[in-house]
């Protein structure tokens, strides 16, 4: 983490005197003092979007501060995060600030930027006692791009629409319209079917927990694949 630390911009007062961090805190003591704050983290790092600065911190063996850092508040901006590429995790706080929360997309390291309705996250890997991106995504080209090879170069006719039914999974949805053109939910996804009408199908979709029950213990990533029609409407 040296590295980290040689290229960051640090902050030596602190205007919040109650939230005085220093080398050796435990990681409880850190949640007792930014309690009001937004907090993130997952293995030994930790992600703190405090009113007066952003904060990152790499906790020892003994989960105590090992170092921290911390930057000027920075707004996300989605411009900059398309203009990310291996960056260090220095690099990327300097750019886009804190993430809105982080944990794990098949056991890699995920950060997670929300900005409004849109969502954003950075696959990280670990290399040279560092953090650097290795993929990205948003929701324009989300996890629904890559999940099936399409198999429709045309736009759907509404005798396919005729096969589609409540219950249906995600996997025969695809199989016979192809890939959707985009997810419209916030909370739920809601995927996008362009017909050759000219009008829209839009599928609700909803976990089949049956399915999840069964195989979560295989580390699938779950909003890939048990979901299910809840609802569909074409407008």
């Amino acid at each position: 983490m040296k590295k980290i630390i040689s290229t960051s911009i640090l902050f030596i007062t602190l205007t919040a005197c109650n939230n005085v961090i220093s080398n050796g805190m435990s990681k409880e003591r850190i949640y007792d003092k930014f309690e009001d704050e937004l907090i993130c983290s997952f293995s030994n790092y930790m992600f703190i979007d405090s009113n007066n600065y952003d904060l990152f911190i790499e906790l020892n063996n003994n989960d105590e501060v090992g170092n921290y850092i911390k930057y000027k508040n920075k707004k996300f901006s989605e411009k900059a995060f398309n203009e990310l590429e291996n960056n260090s995790i220095d690099e990327v706080i300097n750019k886009i600030g804190i993430p809105s929360f982080c944990g794990y997309q098949e056991e890699r390291k995920t950060l997670f930027y929300v900005d409004d309705i849109d969502f954003y996250y950075l696959i990280l890997e670990e290399k040279n006692n560092n953090l650097y991106v290795e993929e990205k995504y948003n929701n324009k080209d989300d996890w629904f791009m890559n999940m099936v090879e399409p198999n429709k170069k045309d736009k759907p006719n509404k005798d396919l629409v005729d096969k589609v039914y409540k219950g249906m999974p995600i996997e025969d949805l695809y199989f016979i319209l192809g890939r959707p053109e985009k997810d419209v939910g916030s909370g739920v996804y809601i995927l996008v079917f362009e017909l050759n009408t000219g009008e829209k199908l839009y599928t609700v979709m909803k976990q089949n927990n049956q399915k999840y029950n069964e195989y979560k213990e295989d580390n699938i990533v779950q909003s890939c694949h048990f979901l299910e029609i809840a609802d569909f409407y074409i407008k």
